[in-house]
């Protein structure tokens, strides 16, 4: 029989720090689970799992979303939204910017999703490259008060589709050749804005920033 994954890890983890490994767990709670395992060697192992929330708890994830930024930027004036981990990463400032950005960029095929019912709709969408995005648009320099404002309004817009949308979060378009659901996109959407809200958490934290 096959150990379940979390038993799985837990094995892998101890087995890790008797060989002197590190173990970076960056799971996002309800979205996936994320797991990097360094040897002492140097070699890298990575284990990603997407978790499966349900309808409820993908909601309650999404809705929390805009709090938790507007907490994780509470009292940063303009010097603070500067701050970074290190030379050459992304700012606090770049990291807003870029979080509404993705958001209006997923909100798209989220939409097509959450407009019919039917199975088998496809949508074609254009990748982007989001460092070219955050030059071209000048993320380094660009307030975010506007941003964070429209984060929230876009948010509650889509929690509103779906309250007067009968089966919202199981409405679905084919995209890349796999059915996409609303409910998945917007628990992607959730975890990807929560990593950067995290990340935002870190900065502050390095800097002593309270």
């Amino acid at each position: 029989m096959t150990a379940p994954p979390g038993e799985a890890l837990e094995r892998l983890q101890h087995r890790a720090a008797a060989a002197g490994g590190r173990w970076l767990d960056e799971t996002e709670p309800g979205c996936w689970r994320t797991v990097t395992i360094t040897t002492p060697e140097g070699y890298r192992a990575a284990y990603w799992q997407e978790l499966f929330p349900s309808d409820e708890e993908t909601l309650a994830l999404f809705a929390a979303g805009p709090d938790r930024l507007e907490a994780a930027l509470a009292g940063l004036g303009e010097a603070g939204l500067d701050l970074a981990r290190a030379p050459g990463t992304w700012s606090i400032r770049e990291q807003v910017l870029h979080v509404v950005d993705l958001e209006l960029a997923a909100l798209h095929k989220l939409k097509f999703a959450l407009a019919g019912p039917e199975r088998g709709r496809v949508y074609n969408g254009n990748g982007f490259s989001q460092d070219a995005w955050a030059a071209g648009m000048r993320y380094a320099a660009r307030p975010v008060r506007a941003e964070a404002a429209l984060f929230r309004l876009l948010r509650e817009h889509v929690l509103c589709v779906c309250e007067h949308t009968p089966g919202a979060l199981a409405r679905s378009v084919i995209a890349s050749g796999r059915e996409e659901t609303a409910g998945r996109l917007m628990k992607m959407m959730a975890g990807h804005a929560n990593v950067h809200i995290r990340r935002i958490g870190e900065i502050r934290k390095q800097h002593a920033v309270d």
